[in-house]
């Protein structure tokens, strides 16, 4: 979005007297393919500088996410999900983790640099439970990443 349609935007609210406090990013770190993951950083990365413009507070993030597809406005994972397991096998848990670690991390600190705050999110098919969202935290170890419940 466009620096002038935020703030055209961030005016209505405020006028309005509703705080923005948050952008949801529906990102996937987890990508065997490098310049997936890359392009998957850049969008946080926009997604980030969003929500600065907006005066939001927070980005919520995933480690991964399998998309969905939507036909007549129904949302459904049937087809994304068979193709994320394809693209994902072979590669070890300690793999994708890792590579889920290394966007993290450096989207927080572009987080950090738009004085937002990453919010990342419970969400399959990488986090099981919320022990591994306080692992991953702990792991990335940046003040600009807490957790979204």
């Amino acid at each position: 979005m466009p620096k002038a349609r935020c703030r055209e935007l961030r005016n209505l609210a405020d006028g309005e007297g509703i705080e923005i406090y948050g952008v949801a990013a529906n990102n996937d770190f987890s990508s065997p393919i490098v310049e997936h993951r890359e392009t998957q950083v850049l969008y946080v990365r926009e997604l980030i500088r969003v929500a600065s413009d907006l005066n939001a507070k927070t980005v919520r993030v995933f480690l991964a996410w399998p998309g969905v597809t939507k036909y007549q406005n129904i949302a459904s994972y049937e087809v994304a999900r068979p193709l994320w397991e394809t693209a994902h096998k072979g590669f070890t848990r300690e793999q994708i983790w890792d590579w889920c670690r290394a966007g993290l991390t450096e989207c927080s600190r572009y987080a950090g640099d738009a004085g937002v705050t990453l919010a990342l999110q419970n969400h399959a098919p990488v986090i099981r439970d919320h022990k591994d969202v306080l692992q991953m935290v702990r792991e990335v170890n940046s003040p600009h990443l807490k957790v979204s419940l």
